[in-house]
């Protein structure tokens, strides 16, 4: 697999690197923004996918924004066991073309989740 840099104040690191690190960051500007005014940062009506990488996390994101599904990547709730501290939300409306994307480009998941006043059902198992 080719590496690829990038430079930056530091100087030279590895493109993935760079990215997850802006990652958590937005993820921790977010958690306390939502701390501040008292908001969750969720969509309405939304099922969270949770994995146990976040090269799987990343990867997911990915395809769901080339299938033009609104997704936003958010720190695993900790109602929900996985091995990554990366999730991802969605529209509802859209969980069929989810589960289709999951399945035709073998995405590892922990598992699609549904909150129901605060406690998270587990809707899809992975494959």
């Amino acid at each position: 697999m080719a590496a690829f840099f990038v430079e930056n104040a530091t100087g030279i690191e590895e493109e993935g690197h760079l990215l997850l690190n802006w990652y958590i960051r937005q993820i921790r500007q977010m958690a306390r923004q939502s701390a501040l005014k008292g908001v969750k940062v969720m969509m309405e009506h939304s099922l969270v996918m949770a994995f146990d990488s976040t090269q799987q996390a990343l990867r997911a994101e990915m395809l769901l924004e080339y299938a033009d599904i609104e997704n936003d990547m958010f720190p695993t709730p900790k109602e929900i066991t996985a091995g990554c501290a990366l999730s991802l939300q969605f529209p509802a409306a859209d969980l069929e073309q989810v589960r289709q994307i999951v399945r035709e480009e073998q995405v590892e998941i922990r598992g699609i989740f549904r909150n129901n006043e605060g406690r998270y059902e587990l809707l899809a198992q992975p494959t």
